[in-house]
């Protein structure tokens, strides 16, 4: 009986055996240094996500349209007339092009000329705009040297303009009609950060050439 009890407690005495902790769902298996890798994994396809150059397309446009002008058959005040042409407007043709004869008669003062209208007083304007970026040129600013970057990536630009601008019959006072049927035009721009270059053709009437100009920003 006292070998028993003897035998009894030290079997009590032994330490338990040690737990084996089951590994817990997604981790990976560590390395020699310490960390897990599954983790370098990550990593790479975090940094192969971050090399890929994402391709924007943006389709800008005044939906469905600017339409402004007088609600009656009174002329507007000069400060609240309308001229098309030009590049807000419509960049395929010259400024105040389609101004219903507002700039026929001029005053002058010493060196200084005055008209006695600005414009229509009644337009109508739609302008749609697509945009997309170049799969190349992304740092190019930094890659050439330079201390500073050009911002955004490179992209280009295709748009449509088309607008009309006139007067109704018992408000002329002076002016002319304006247009009767919408004017269009197109073009191309090609975009640097912030700075865009514009390429515009008239496709009405018998307006000819290509108009280039800059604009600091987006069109519309």
């Amino acid at each position: 009986m006292a070998r028993r009890g003897v035998a009894r407690a030290r079997a009590r005495r032994r330490p338990p055996p040690p737990r084996v902790r089951s590994p817990r769902r997604g981790a990976g298996p560590r390395d020699r240094s310490g960390g897990e890798a599954g983790k370098r994994d990550v990593h790479r396809g975090v940094d192969r996500c971050a090399s890929l150059r994402e391709t924007r397309a943006d389709l800008a446009a005044r939906p469905p349209g600017l339409v402004a002008g007088s609600i009656d058959d009174q002329p507007l005040p000069p400060q609240r007339q309308h001229a098309l042409g030009g590049e807000g407007t419509l960049p395929g043709y010259a400024l105040f092009r389609f101004d219903c004869g507002a700039r026929r008669v001029a005053f002058h003062r010493g060196d200084d000329v005055f008209y006695p209208y600005y414009g229509c007083d009644r337009i109508a304007l739609f302008q749609l705009e697509y945009q997309n970026d170049f799969p190349f040129g992304h740092g190019w600013g930094r890659k050439l040297g330079w201390d500073v970057d050009l911002g955004e990536t490179p992209g280009w630009v295709v748009f449509f303009d088309a607008g009309r601008a006139w007067n109704e019959r018992e408000a002329r006072d002076g002016r002319t009609d304006g247009m009767d049927d919408f004017a269009a035009d197109a073009g191309l721009g090609l975009r640097i950060g912030r700075i865009g270059l514009y390429w515009a053709v008239p496709l009405s009437g018998r307006d000819q050439g290509v108009n280039f100009f800059i604009r600091y920003g987006s069109r519309l």
